[in-house]
């Protein structure tokens, strides 16, 4: 069956109905993305097959594939134009890098930029489009698998009729629909449902063109509302009521403006200040940002303007009635980006040119260029990310993709929440860098290593244990095979699968006096919530803290402290139990671990723990427990590799020995 990577929220029409249902009907796998940051470790762990987001999700892979190709290969990629081909060694590298099973890409949400298409194309993988409202349930449109167009959204879906009212010379007119997916009307809003709503058709407000094969091409919009690429619906007088109570503005008008060539569109202000004999023109300018700045920081993402425009000594044009004539605004606003090539008026201008900067700071501001369509030369140290470059909330994830794979670490959320200017993000860069930075450490956090222990602890400990063996043979009749490959006299990992909480305690019986120098890496917000449980699972069950997600400073150094003492670590990479029984996908963690510290990765697979207490269950079932150790996997120590193959070489330890641990449940199978 496929592999669904689900990178949309839930409430997102798109996802709720071709993420979520479609994949239930059709009996797909589903992964949810935790963070963006780890996409296509994620896309590689579960071999990816299908991916449904909006179009700047996938300009995000793109930049983010094309880093990582950079980064962490030998490839030199050249030709950055959408026209220009990629050799055959570096398609089948950016395959790999996403797990090498991709089969199809929706887009939908928002208008597909062709750039985004080509690029995706010169990997030799169709991004098909899809086209609808969420008033429409939401898709009306789809390119066929394997016939998608460029620029096209494809064909109307069954049952659904789409056409095209009041065409003009070129064939474009309104989009309008009917179908049992076209909603009935706007919840107690009859107003809005008439406007909408005429003989049964949904009038879309979206302007396109059919060609002769019946494809539709989406060509802009008729109505005023903005459409951004994260498929946001933005309402500009919803905007600009919100805006506009401050005494020093006179006049605020919001519109749409489409970068390069989207159809999708960004929220821009145009603002009348009122004039004023006590300030400067830029204080008042000053003023007005940060009231814009301060307004920004209490509203979601879609809700902020991204770009601001002064108009000074002037009003903005009127319609008959008295109202602003919002489309002479637009047209007005466009002639004036056109004539000074930026959108953007930047504050606290210092004379910096690129070649000032390091080359890593040049690499950052390059890309914070590109994101912002804000020349470099405008970009200083003290320009703001929120107001003077206007990144909304995807762009800011691209940009801690970028700062980590700058500085190859994690970077803590409090670090995060610290920056607001372009200084703010090189001094985050530098505090990660630097040898004296480590991550906060909660305080209810008190691990105890087994040679620490007193000796009546260490006496209770072994007592413990011995009662869990005699469980294990009684009740369970535990068995375990593959003990010839546990290496002897030095430490090792011990990786394995997890369905249950018994999974560590048949580890611990099937290794016998082994296990005594066994550590195991626990969820630190699980079994370390409280200092009751801290202090049992430390001494008992010989669990230390470690992150689920990532792997942080501290659990590095914690495992380097345990695996250079002469003991060994139990780590179950799925990074927490399975719902069904089934083998998870595996986080990079193990892999920074192997190479890090240089030590044999010990293979295992646990059968019975999931039958006799699966997670949620409240009491044991009797059922027969198997634990079997697999051969060795040996792992280059970090230092005979260089920086830009390590990430590559983390993948593929974690991958080997999640095969190897599926290769044992059918050992397990022939020894039975």
């Amino acid at each position: 069956t496929d592999q669904m990577l689900s990178v949309l929220p839930m409430y997102h029409a798109l996802e709720f109905t071709s993420g979520f249902l479609m994949s239930i009907y059709g009996g797909t796998t589903v992964t949810y993305l935790d963070s963006p940051t780890t996409m296509l470790e994620i896309m590689y762990e579960t071999q990816t097959t299908v991916m449904v987001a909006v179009p700047r999700f996938f300009q995000m892979l793109y930049k983010t594939l094309m880093r990582h190709l950079t980064k962490s290969t030998n490839l030199v990629i050249s030709g950055t134009s959408s026209d220009s081909q990629f050799s055959t060694e570096i398609i089948q590298k950016a395959h790999q890098a996403m797990g090498g099973k991709i089969r199809v890409f929706v887009s939908g949400g928002a208008s597909l930029p062709d750039t985004v298409y080509d690029n995706f194309n010169r990997l030799g993988i169709t991004i098909h489009q899809g086209y609808g409202l969420t008033e429409s349930s939401p898709v009306l449109a789809v390119t066929p698998y394997n016939k998608s167009r460029r620029s096209s959204v494809g064909l109307a879906v069954e049952g659904t009729k789409v056409e095209i009212k009041d065409a003009n010379s070129d064939g474009i007119g309104e989009i309008v629909a009917t179908g049992p997916g076209v909603m009935r009307g706007y919840y107690k809003n009859p107003e809005a449902t008439k406007k909408a709503i005429i003989n049964n058709y949904l009038y879309t407000g979206d302007l396109g063109r059919f060609d002769d094969d019946g494809y539709l091409y989406v060509t802009g919009r008729s109505k005023e509302v903005i459409v951004t690429s994260a498929g946001k619906n933005v309402y500009p007088t919803e905007i600009e009521s919100l805006y506009r109570q401050n005494e020093i503005i006179d006049e605020l008008c919001v519109v749409g403006i489409s970068p390069t060539d989207e159809i999708s569109e960004d929220v821009h202000a145009v603002i009348v200040p009122k004039e004023n004999a006590e300030l400067a023109q830029e204080e008042v300018e000053q003023v007005i940002f940060e009231h814009i700045k301060k307004t920004r920081e209490e509203l979601p993402s879609y809700q902020q303007i991204q770009k601001s425009h002064f108009l000074w000594h002037d009003h903005l044009p009127k319609k008959e009635n008295g109202e602003i004539d919002r489309r002479q605004v637009k047209k007005w606003l466009e002639k004036y980006i056109a004539a000074t090539k930026s959108s953007e008026l930047l504050k606290n201008p210092v004379e910096t040119s690129l070649e000032d900067w390091e080359d890593w700071e040049q690499e950052i501001i390059l890309e914070l260029s590109h994101m912002s369509n804000v020349p470099t030369d405008k970009i200083r140290s003290k320009t703001d990310i929120d107001t003077d470059l206007a990144l909304d909330s995807i762009m800011k994830v691209e940009l801690l993709l970028l700062l980590e794979n700058e500085v190859q670490k994690h970077i803590p959320d409090e670090i995060i929440s610290e920056i607001q200017t372009v200084d703010d993000i090189f001094d985050a860069v530098r505090q990660i860098r630097s040898t004296t930075f480590q991550a906060d450490v909660t305080s209810d956090i008190h691990p105890v290593l087994i040679n620490q222990r007193s000796i009546a602890l260490k006496i209770c400990s072994q007592l413990f244990r011995a009662c869990m063996h005699i469980l294990c043979h009684s009740y369970f009749s535990i068995r375990s095979y593959g003990i010839e490959h546990i290496p002897k006299g030095q430490p090792y990992i011990v990786a394995a699968n997890h369905s249950s909480h018994l999974d560590t305690v048949a580890i611990m019986t099937a290794l016998g006096s082994e296990s005594r120098k066994l550590q195991v890496a626990g969820a630190k917000e699980y079994f370390f919530d409280s200092k009751i449980k801290s202090w049992f699972f430390s001494n008992f069950m010989n669990v230390v803290p470690f992150d689920r997600e990532t792997i942080s400073l501290q659990s590095l150094n914690m495992s380097k402290e345990i695996l250079n003492g002469d003991m060994c670590l139990l780590i179950y990479p799925e990074g927490t139990r399975s719902i069904d029984g089934k083998l998870q996908s595996f986080k990079a963690g193990l892999g920074v671990l192997a190479l890090r510290t240089g030590v044999p990765i010990i293979p295992s697979y646990i059968e019975g723990t999931y039958q006799a207490w699966a997670k949620g269950e409240k009491k044991l079932s009797k059922s027969k427990i198997r634990v079997i150790f697999g051969e060795p996997i040996f792992c280059q120590p970090e230092k005979d590799l260089s920086n830009r193959n390590k990430y590559q070489k983390y993948q593929e330890i974690v991958s080997d020995t999640r095969s190897k641990i599926k290769s044992l449940k059918a050992a397990i199978e022939a020894k039975e």
